[in-house]
C-alpha cells in the first residue's frame, strides 16, 4: 500500500476542513449571523472559546476538523466493511454522489425495520410499554 498517498490525501483534507470550518465560525459569531438568537448558550461557548488566549478561533476550527476527520473516516470504515446496512458517506454508485443513505430518503425507501426498532426504544426509555 502507497501510504505517501494516504499521507497526502489526509493533510489535504484537513487543511480544506479547517478552512470550511473557520468559514463557518466567522459566520456564526458574525452579527447577522443566526447562532445567538437561535442557541445563545453555544453562541456564547463559541465566542468564548475562540476568543480565549489559550485556544483561539485558529485552533478551536482545528480541533473540530480533526473531531469531523476521524468520525468521516470510522463511518467509510464501517461502511466498506459492511457494519452499516446503507452506505452512511459512501455513494450509492458512480453516478451519483450523493452518500447511498441520502439517495435512499430521496427516493422514498424507508427501512420499516429501523424505525419500529427506535420506536421500541422510545416507548421503553418512556415506561410506555
Amino acid at each position: 500500500m502507497d501510504n505517501a498517498k494516504l499521507k497526502v490525501f489526509a493533510q489535504e483534507v484537513r487543511r480544506d476542513l479547517i478552512k470550511q470550518i473557520q468559514d463557518l465560525i466567522e459566520v456564526a459569531l458574525s452579527p447577522s449571523g443566526d447562532l445567538e438568537r437561535s442557541d445563545p448558550k453555544t453562541y456564547q461557548s463559541l465566542k468564548d472559546a475562540c476568543n480565549s488566549i489559550d485556544k483561539g478561533k485558529e485552533r478551536v476550527a482545528e480541533e473540530a476538523a480533526y473531531f469531523w476527520f476521524n468520525r468521516l473516516c470510522a463511518l467509510r470504515f464501517m461502511d466498506v466493511n459492511g457494519y452499516t446496512g446503507t452506505g452512511i458517506v459512501t455513494p450509492l454508485n458512480d453516478d451519483n454522489p450523493l452518500p447511498a443513505i441520502l439517495a435512499d430518503a430521496q427516493s422514498g425507501y424507508i427501512d420499516e425495520k429501523i424505525i419500529v426498532l427506535n420506536i421500541v426504544k422510545l416507548k421503553k426509555s418512556k415506561k410506555m410499554l
